[in-house]
């Protein structure tokens, strides 16, 4: 069976360096309401970054991303917004630049 997604919100050019950063989750555009999204996509570039849901991520703690890929939380029958709530982010010898694309 095809799944389909539906673009919510994108967040592009968030630069990530030595102080952990989180995302900044979409707004509605007439209402402002913050949406929820279930999935996401992001867009690792320049250098590599560390991730953690749980605390803040260091040079050397965290789930490992190389730089130039992605990070694709798309599984459909997963709803990921915990982690898309809580997720930071660290740069590893250089600031990074995520783009990032929110899914429903």
């Amino acid at each position: 069976m095809a799944v389909g997604f539906n673009q919510i919100g994108e967040q592009y050019g968030l630069t990530v360096g030595g102080s952990s950063k989180a995302l900044t989750l979409p707004a509605h555009p007439t209402s402002g309401e913050t949406l929820r999204p279930k999935h996401l996509q992001i867009w690792v570039a320049d250098f590599p970054i560390r991730w953690s849901a749980h605390s803040n991520p260091s040079v050397t703690s965290g789930m490992y991303v190389p730089a130039n890929s992605y990070i694709n939380w798309t599984e459909p029958d997963w709803d990921y917004f915990s982690f898309i709530n809580r997720v930071r982010f660290i740069g590893i010898g250089g600031t990074a630049t995520l783009d990032i694309v929110y899914l429903d």
